[in-house]
Parts: structure tokens; C-alpha cells; sequence
């Protein structure tokens, strides 16, 4: 949602966040209970008019090329007729 809306991303490696936060280009993706990273990187984000901008604009691409609604619906769509493909053959 927060990329969808073209803003920075500040998470920890979980999930698929790795897929879509890539490292020091949309946000910064920090260690799992590093606090003082936590608080760095969004600290960065927030003294950096631009580098909030740039990286939520990247979020955004991001956004509208992975995750858009209509391209889930249709990834949904093919898993569904792959998985009944293999049961019924």
C-alpha cells in the first residue's frame, strides 16, 4: 500500500518484501530486530527531501509493474488453472 502511494520503504527481510524493496533503491530493508538500523534509515528518509522522493517514485514503479490489482488477479487466475490442470490429468 505505502508503495501504491509512492512513498519510501523502511521493513525487515520478511514475507516478500525482498521481491519488491530493493536495497538503497526504494527503501531500506534492515536487520530483524536492529533497532539503531531501524531508526538510521528512517532517520536518512527523513532529513532527505529527495531521496524520499526518489525512492518513492521507484516505489510506485514498482507498484504499478508487480503489484498492481488486475496483474495479481490475473497471476491468482493462472496458479488456479495450473493447479486444476494437474489435478484432473
Amino acid at each position: 500500500e505505502a508503495m501504491s502511494m509512492a512513498k519510501p520503504i523502511v521493513s525487515t527481510s520478511v514475507g516478500d518484501v525482498p521481491l519488491y524493496v530493493q536495497n538503497e533503491h526504494n527503501g531500506y530493508i534492515v536487520e530483524i530486530e536492529n533497532t539503531n538500523q531501524m531508526a538510521d534509515s528512517i532517520l536518512k528518509l527523513l532529513r532527505d527531501e529527495n531521496l524520499r522522493k526518489r525512492f518513492g517514485s521507484k516505489s510506485r514503479e514498482i507498484a504499478k509493474e508487480s503489484l498492481d490489482i488486475a496483474l495479481c488477479a490475473k497471476k491468482h487466475l493462472y496458479a488456479y488453472n495450473q493447479f486444476l490442470t494437474n489435478i484432473y490429468t
